[in-house]
C-alpha cells in the first residue's frame, strides 16, 4: 500500500504456518521485503562447527569483510551445497571437485573455490564440522 506521499506503508503478511513476510516503510517507491521464519519451524543443521570466522559470518549474513570480495559468491554457493548435502555423495558435483586430504587425520575434504583457496572440512554422521577456508600455495 503507498501513503499520500508515495512511499510503501509497514505491511505484514501471513503465509502458512508462521512464515512472514514484512515491508518496511522506505523512501521512494521500492519495497524492501524480508522473509524470515518464526519459532516452530523445525530446521536440520548441516553445518555443525566453522574454524573460519569469515565463512561463519557469511553463511550467517550472506556478507564478510574477512572474505575476499572475489570469492565470496562462490563461498556461498558452496556453503549452501554444503548445508544442504546428506551425504558426501551429495557433494560430488561437476565444479565442486571434491577430494580428500589425507594430510590429516581423520581425513578432512576439500571443495575447490577459485586458484588456490579451497574450502575444507571434516564429515561426520551427515553433519560438516570445523568448515575452514584455506589458501594452498
Amino acid at each position: 500500500m503507498l501513503d499520500r506521499q508515495g512511499r510503501f506503508r509497514h505491511i505484514l503478511l501471513k503465509l502458512g504456518n508462521d512464515a512472514r513476510v514484512s515491508a518496511a516503510p522506505q523512501r521512494g517507491p521500492q519495497c524492501k521485503v524480508a522473509l524470515s521464519a518464526t519459532a516452530g519451524c523445525e530446521s536440520v543443521v548441516m553445518i555443525e562447527s566453522f574454524g573460519d570466522k569469515g565463512l561463519k559470518e557469511l553463511f550467517e549474513t550472506g556478507k564478510s569483510r574477512r572474505v575476499r570480495q572475489d570469492l565470496v559468491k562462490r563461498c556461498i554457493q558452496i556453503l549452501d551445497v554444503l548445508h544442504r548435502a546428506e551425504s558426501l555423495d551429495d557433494l560430488k558435483l561437476p565444479g565442486l571437485r571434491l577430494h580428500p586430504d589425507s594430510r590429516y587425520k581423520p581425513v578432512r575434504w576439500r571443495v575447490d573455490v577459485n586458484g588456490p583457496w579451497r574450502i575444507t572440512f571434516e564429515w561426520n554422521d551427515g553433519e560438516a564440522s570445523k568448515v575452514d577456508l584455506v589458501q594452498d600455495h
